[in-house]
């Protein structure tokens, strides 16, 4: 079944190269049947999204990303965000221009591998401290008064709630296990943080290594926020990989998370206190998305290492 937030059936693909083209000749100078378009990425989640290789008819590389995405606030929120870091300490794909009414963003090709990839093979280590120094940097604090880490907490955890999870016993576990969660957030001390500019869907699949350097990409996310968030996203992913096949035999998810948290420098006990809570929280959200995966084995094969994981942090007995 399509995923409903997928751009296809709002655009189809021969309409999105077609104003692709026309907004690149339009930002550029450059006659519309000078481009070439090839589909690289096509994603369902959070809105959906599709990107597209540019390049100039008789060259061999790309110059250029275009990104077509479902809900046209997502190409502005992108756009500014990525506006707002350049020349920044961390590296992100250079905007060039958007269309707000056709929901299209063009930013300057990026070459290199995903970090997402690089975490998968032997020797690990390297890129996750590489994440973890770019997230450093990203992590830029922002003028804005001090905000309750129990409460942003609890706003997270309220978010996942709202999304439908399939009724029946899987559901039910996991509303206890939200509502017990809930009740130790809520009886810890407000833990006072200074908001700082957060990726939102940080995953070492958003950085890509050019040349020596991590290039941050998906940023229509990008807000204030809690540093935690950020954290708990990235350490979390590094203990469910075991999940996916290919993983090389000493992958240590535990090892790395140590290593990332290292590298990004976190330091002191209080902020460690509001991280594993943070973790928490990102677990009941995982274990939410993968009971709603669209076929058996999937949210199967998720719900299983989750578990196991909640359990390990007792959120479920």
């Amino acid at each position: 079944m399509r995923d409903a937030s997928d751009p296809a059936p709002v655009l189809h693909l021969r309409q999105a190269t077609r104003l692709s083209r026309r907004i690149l000749a339009d930002r550029l100078s450059v006659p519309e049947d000078e481009w070439r378009l090839r589909l690289v990425q096509r994603r369902g989640s959070h809105g959906g999204s599709l990107v597209f290789a540019a390049r100039r008819r008789g060259e061999e590389a790309a110059s250029f990303a275009v990104k077509l995405f479902a809900r046209p606030d997502h190409a502005r929120a992108e756009f500014r965000a990525a506006a707002a870091a350049r020349g920044s300490a961390a590296a992100v794909a250079e905007p060039v221009g958007f269309d707000p009414e056709a929901g299209i963003v063009v930013s300057r090709w990026v070459e290199g591998e995903t970090m997402g990839a690089l975490v998968r093979r032997p020797g690990a280590a390297a890129p996750v401290a590489a994440c973890g120094r770019w997230l450093r940097a990203f992590h830029r604090p922002l003028p804005a008064r001090p905000v309750s880490a129990r409460r942003v907490l609890l706003q997270r955890l309220a978010a996942a709630r709202a999304e439908p999870i399939r009724p029946g016993p899987e559901r039910e576990a996991w509303l206890r296990a939200a509502e017990a969660l809930a009740q130790r957030i809520g009886a810890m001390s407000p833990g006072w943080c200074w908001p700082v500019r957060i990726h939102g869907d940080f995953l070492p699949q958003n950085l890509i290594l050019s040349g020596r350097s991590p290039v941050g990409v998906d940023l229509c996310w990008v807000r204030a926020g809690s540093r935690h968030l950020d954290l708990a996203r990235m350490t979390i992913h590094l203990l469910l990989l075991p999940r996916e096949r290919g993983l090389p035999s000493d992958y240590d998810g535990a090892a790395l998370r140590h290593l990332f948290l290292r590298a990004y420098g976190l330091r002191g006990g209080q902020a460690r206190h509001w991280l594993e809570a943070a973790e928490a929280v990102e677990i009941l959200v995982r274990w939410a998305s993968f009971c709603r995966e669209d076929t058996w084995h999937r949210r199967q094969a998720g719900r299983d290492l989750v578990r196991a994981l909640a359990a390990d942090r007792e959120l479920v007995r």
